[in-house]
C-alpha cells in the first residue's frame, strides 16, 4: 500500500506539482472528513511547495465538528482554473463528489488518484493510480498509510481519525481484526479518544426532527418474512431518516429526497443480519440501481447511497418514484 502513495508522491514530485485538489462525496460524513484532512496533511509533510485544498459540497453536523477542532478551510464551490491534480478520498465515483459538471471541467491529461474503502467504480480505472481496500474505513487506510510511511500523526489529526473510524465502524459494531490495533496506535501517538467520541454526539436540529417525524407519517411498509422494509420521502436529511427507520423497527430503509428540482438522493441501510440472511451488499445494490435509473450509487453492506439527476424516464410523483425504486431494490435481493 505504502509503495503505491510512495509512486504517487513521487508523480506529484517528478511533474513539479503546484495545486492539489482533494474531493470526497456529498454531504461528507466523518470519515470522509477525517480522511481528507490526514491525507492533506501527508501529501504537504511529503512534498515541498504545494498547495492543498479541500473541496467538500455539504457536509453534516458531525463533519463540521471535525472541521472546528482542525480549523480547516474548504472550498464549496470548484473551478479548474489551477489544479494540477486530483484526489478522490472516501469515494470513487464523480457523480457522487455532488459538484456539477465535475468531469467536464477535469482537463484530460490531470493526473487522478484515489483513496477508498468502497466497491471499485468503473471510473477507477481512470485514476493514475488507485488505494481500494475493502475494510470498515477510509480513516484506517490512511492511518495505514502514516504508519507505512513513518510519518508520525498530530495529535489532532489522530483524534479526528479516531471519529472517523468510530463513525464508520458504528462505535466497533461493524470492524476489521486491525481496527482495535489502529484506534490504540492513534491514542499512542495523542489521540484524544474522549474528545472523539464527543465530536459524534451533537444534538439533532429542530429541521432534522421535523424530517424524521414527517417521514414516519408517510412509511410504507413491505414485509419478507421474517424482515420488515420501510420506505419513506423527505426534502432533505435522508440519511438520517434512513438511519432512524432501523432504530425504529425496520431490517431495512429506503428513503427518497429531494433537495431541488433536478437532484433525487435515495438512502439505503440495513441491519447487520439482513444483509447477512440476504447475502447482500448496499453499495453494490445502489449501484446496479443507479446504472438502471441513470444515476450513481455506492456504498457499504449495511448502509449505501444513490444520486439520479432528473430525467423523462423518472415518475413524477413522489409516491411513484418510490415505489419504483422499491419495486427494483426487491428485485435485486432476490436474485
Amino acid at each position: 500500500m505504502s509503495q503505491e502513495f510512495s509512486k504517487i508522491i513521487h508523480i506529484l514530485k517528478q511533474k513539479k506539482i503546484k495545486n492539489v485538489g482533494i474531493f470526497t462525496h456529498q454531504n461528507a460524513d466523518p470519515d470522509a472528513v477525517a480522511s481528507v484532512v490526514s491525507l492533506k496533511y501527508l501529501i504537504e509533510h511529503l512534498v515541498t511547495n504545494v498547495s492543498v485544498k479541500l473541496y467538500i459540497k455539504s457536509s453534516n453536523t458531525l463533519s463540521k465538528n471535525l472541521f472546528s477542532f482542525r480549523k480547516e478551510q474548504i472550498c464549496e464551490e470548484f473551478s479548474n482554473q489551477d489544479l494540477d491534480a486530483f484526489f478522490l478520498c472516501d469515494v470513487n465515483n464523480l457523480k457522487q463528489v455532488g459538484f456539477s459538471d465535475l468531469e467536464s471541467k477535469l482537463e484530460k491529461n490531470l493526473p487522478i488518484f484515489i483513496i477508498d474503502h468502497h466497491s471499485d467504480h468503473e471510473f477507477t480505472n481512470r485514476a493514475r493510480h488507485s488505494i481500494i481496500l475493502p475494510i470498515t474505513s477510509t480513516a484506517e487506510i490512511m492511518v495505514n498509510l502514516f504508519k507505512e510511511l513513518k510519518v508520525s500523526i498530530p495529535a489532532d489529526i489522530a483524534t479526528i481519525l479516531i471519529a472517523g473510524i468510530l463513525f464508520d465502524t458504528r462505535r466497533f459494531i461493524h470492524l476489521s481484526k486491525f481496527t482495535f490495533s489502529i484506534v490504540n496506535y492513534l491514542i499512542d501517538t495523542g489521540g484524544d479518544y474522549e474528545n472523539a467520541l464527543s465530536m459524534l454526539q451533537s444534538p439533532l436540529s429542530v429541521s432534522e426532527r421535523i424530517a424524521r417525524l414527517k417521514a414516519a407519517t408517510r412509511v410504507r411498509i413491505y414485509k419478507d418474512d421474517p424482515f420488515i422494509i420501510a420506505s419513506s420521502y423527505v426534502s432533505t436529511f435522508e440519511s438520517s431518516v434512513a438511519r432512524s427507520l432501523i432504530e425504529l423497527g425496520a431490517n431495512c430503509s429506503i428513503v427518497l429526497a429531494n433537495p431541488n428540482i433536478d437532484e433525487y438522493r435515495i438512502s439505503f441501510r440495513c441491519t447487520k443480519s439482513f444483509a447477512e440472511k440476504n447475502n447482500l451488499n448496499l453499495g453494490d445494490i445502489s449501484n446496479n440501481l443507479a446504472l438502471h435509473l441513470g444515476g450513481s450509487g455506492g456504498g457499504h453492506q449495511t448502509a449505501a447511497g444513490m444520486n439520479i439527476s432528473k430525467n423523462k424516464d423518472f415518475p413524477e410523483k413522489k409516491e411513484k418514484q418510490l415505489e419504483l425504486i422499491v419495486d427494483l431494490f426487491l428485485k435485486e435481493i432476490k436474485k
